[in-house]
């Protein structure tokens, strides 16, 4: 689990723990629409991830799925049976 409201340090993340990621369950926030970078990381490194988001569709990061659901625990099970169903 990592928290940052950097983008490159995620990215960063990302690509040193590539070989030991199956897949990614990832809360965009403001990146929802502009992690131009991160989505470009993920389509690389090609690790499956679904996008949950509280308020509104992502545009950008478009995963496997993207779940909109306002009770981020409900969308964490959700997200995690899907996750799981497609790695």
């Amino acid at each position: 689990i990592i928290q940052t409201n950097d983008e490159g340090k995620a990215v960063t993340i990302l690509q040193r723990q590539r070989n030991k990621i199956r897949g990614i369950l990832l809360f965009p926030g403001a990146w929802q629409k502009s992690g131009f970078v991160l989505k470009d990381t993920l389509e690389l490194l090609s690790i499956p991830f679904i996008t949950i988001s509280l308020g509104e569709e992502a545009d950008v990061l478009q995963g496997i799925d993207n779940i909109l659901e306002e009770n981020i625990y409900k969308a964490g099970e959700i997200a995690l049976d899907r996750l799981i169903d497609s790695i």
